[in-house]
């Protein structure tokens, strides 16, 4: 289940090409996000908007997020 959750949330880009990942805003979610390069994070309020081009990237962070129950996706 886990990966087809994942699978969803890759299979559609912003208009400018970019993969979004929407996580829960807590530190934990921040520290998490400390370890990758080359994303951009937008605060929006409840939620943190990760937006990266590249599709491994967001693959990683999708994976690590699920598991860790941070993913945003209601």
């Amino acid at each position: 289940m886990s990966r087809r959750i994942v699978r969803e949330l890759l299979s559609r880009k912003t208009p400018d090409g970019s993969y979004l990942v929407p996580l829960r805003n807590t530190p934990e979610a921040v520290k998490l996000l400390e370890n990758f390069n080359g994303v951009s994070v937008e605060d929006a309020g409840d939620v943190l908007l990760v937006k990266t081009r590249a599709r491994s990237v967001a693959e990683r962070i999708a994976v690590l997020a699920l598991k860790k129950r941070l993913l945003a996706l209601e």
